[in-house]
């Protein structure tokens, strides 16, 4: 769907949630394409998206279709984490990747090549990079709400879950052990797929 599509909220929730994402996978954020990416405004960072697509995979035909279903499924999370339409029949997120494979083809989807996991950041150095950008422009964040966002976006994106909140028994048993009781319940299965 067309960036076009989406309303003006949404497309600017997209955008913010675009520099979110790359300035989370690159942990040099003072480096060429860092840099690009906070100058952009929300028309150039919709439309990188969009330029990003089809992504170009070397591999066997069997794992570049499953890639295929994965990035489309990315897009969709990104677009609902953007408080965009819910549209359950694109989310085909596949069981047999891992957060980092899932972090590795969202920044082949930024055309970057990962540096950093995802949420592994100061959140004081990560609000003040945030404002560079004009998309955050008359903005306030604070910590909390990088807390917050990041959950949100490591649920919607599969990419794991923040430190502190996946416990890993001894026995083999895992858990997903929340800092707020009641925010997210997971099942075994995904918290052992995405944990790779």
């Amino acid at each position: 769907m067309p960036a076009q599509a989406f309303t003006p909220s949404v497309r600017k929730r997209l955008a913010q949630n675009i520099v979110f994402l790359f300035l989370n996978l690159k942990n040099n954020h003072g480096s060429d394409d860092a840099q690009s990416c906070l100058k952009s405004n929300q028309e150039e960072l919709l439309e990188s998206l969009q330029l990003s697509l089809p992504i170009q995979v070397e591999e066997p035909p069997e794992r570049m279709k499953l890639d295929e279903t994965q990035i489309t499924s990315f897009i969709r999370g990104l677009v609902e984490g953007s408080d965009g339409r819910v549209d359950v029949l694109q989310h085909n997120f596949g069981e047999e990747y891992t957060a980092s494979e899932n972090a590795d083809l969202c920044a082949s989807l930024l055309d970057i090549t990962r540096t950093n996991q995802f949420g592994d950041f100061d959140r004081e150095a990560m609000c003040t990079t945030l404002l560079k950008s004009p998309v955050f422009s008359e903005m306030e964040i604070s910590v909390q709400d990088l807390k917050g966002w990041t959950t949100k976006m490591m649920n919607c994106l599969c990419l794991g879950f923040e430190k502190g909140y996946l416990v890993l028994y001894p026995e083999g048993r895992t858990s997903c052990m929340l800092i707020e009781p009641g925010l997210f319940r997971a099942s075994v299965e995904r918290i052992r797929l995405w944990t790779g």
